[in-house]
């Protein structure tokens, strides 16, 4: 009954205006080539890119000794997106670059965003992930903990291998990402943090690895550096659309998708939209505030179901939507300088195929 009550919501909220914000399966593929989505024509560079990642995954499991491939084994089946290493693999075909070692940078950075979500999913309280049982649910939280530390650790490893510049902007990315979790952690369950500063979280937590994947991709191409920091500024822009985009999907529904519509907020985190509401003086923001206290347990679905409608109503997701298409035009801007390349117009798809004329599904029916 919740569920249907959600999506009737969100089909009066104009949520995304057409916007698809849900990346998996051949979607993903998609946007990373030269031919338009749903075609079935894959570009070469598609197919090369697609190529590295299954050699990329085939060296992932070697690095598993035996004991930790029951925590770690199925992390690089499908279901997850690898949108860093695609990232990583695109910027880098914009020279010719030793696609062994851009394979082995593309791994570090996937190590080290898998073992971020590992302890995500603890402190979030996830039971999925992947499509499948989260690790702390599945072996208990001292396995979680460890195993993403020992994803860190490899990942890492691997980065070692690269000098400078690399390694240092390695570090600065680690650093950042660690920053960007405590302060997600320290405002946990507040609805007194502004937009901007829940920005500059995702910021640091989330685009940063988009960052250093494009960054490291147009290393590796051996492009001037002007180009690079053009890579640099795109993927820092794109990961932060990506995160408000994710937390805009968090309340649409959609097929073969187990997770119920606005978890986030029964499970008291707030995100972009729940922010804006709650930073607007009138008595639709007072009692989305009252409603959204944090008393330490799971909303209930009663106030869940009047938050979601008090999210639409006030407009808080048009204006979710709207930041994450100023990053994405900004991220956009920052490949016009780029000269002319399949890996710029691969780049640039990515940012045009998050804005589909169709309109979003949400609750199975367009709004």
């Amino acid at each position: 009954m919740l569920g249907a009550q959600v999506g009737e919501y969100f089909e009066n909220a104009d949520l995304t205006r057409g916007w698809k914000v849900r990346f998996s399966g051949d979607e993903v593929a998609a946007v990373f080539g030269s031919a338009p989505p749903g075609s079935g024509r894959r570009s070469d560079l598609e197919l090369r890119v697609e190529a590295e990642l299954g050699e990329m995954c085939a060296e992932a499991l070697t690095l598993f000794e035996r004991g930790t491939d029951a925590i770690h084994g199925s992390i690089f089946e499908p279901g997850g997106k690898l949108l860093r290493p695609r990232l990583l693999l695109l910027s880098a075909s914009a020279g010719e670059p030793d696609w062994g070692r851009a394979r082995r940078a593309a791994l570090a950075i996937e190590l080290l965003h898998t073992g971020t979500l590992y302890h995500d999913d603890v402190v979030d309280r996830s039971a999925e992930r992947r499509g499948q049982p989260a690790v702390h649910r599945r072996l208990g939280e001292p396995a979680a903990a460890f195993g993403g530390a020992h994803l860190l650790c490899l990942g890492n490893l691997l980065a070692a291998e690269f000098p400078d510049p690399v390694a240092r902007w390695w570090g600065r990315a680690m650093l950042d990402v660690a920053e960007g979790q405590l302060r997600e952690t320290e405002h946990a369950g507040s609805l007194d943090l502004s937009p901007a500063a829940y920005e500059r979280i995702a910021r640091r937590k989330t685009a940063t690895l988009f960052e250093l994947a494009a960054r490291i991709g147009a290393y590796l191409a051996g492009r001037p550096p002007a180009e690079q920091d053009a890579f640099r500024r795109f993927g820092a822009d794109l990961g932060v659309a990506f995160q408000l985009l994710d937390d805009l999907d968090d309340f649409a529904t959609q097929p073969g998708v187990h997770r119920p519509p606005a978890t986030d907020v029964r499970e008291r985190i707030y995100t972009l939209p729940v922010l804006f509401a709650c930073a607007r003086e009138d008595a639709k923001g007072r009692r989305l505030r009252v409603l959204l206290r944090d008393d330490g347990r799971p909303l209930a679905a009663p106030a869940l179901a009047e938050a979601c409608r008090l999210l639409a109503e006030t407009g808080a997701f048009a204006a979710a939507a709207e930041r994450a298409r100023w990053y994405l035009d900004r991220a956009h801007g920052s490949l016009v300088a780029l000269p002319a390349s399949a890996a710029r117009d691969a780049l640039a798809a990515l940012t045009s195929n998050l804005q589909p004329p169709n309109p979003v599904l949400i609750g199975g029916q367009a709004p």
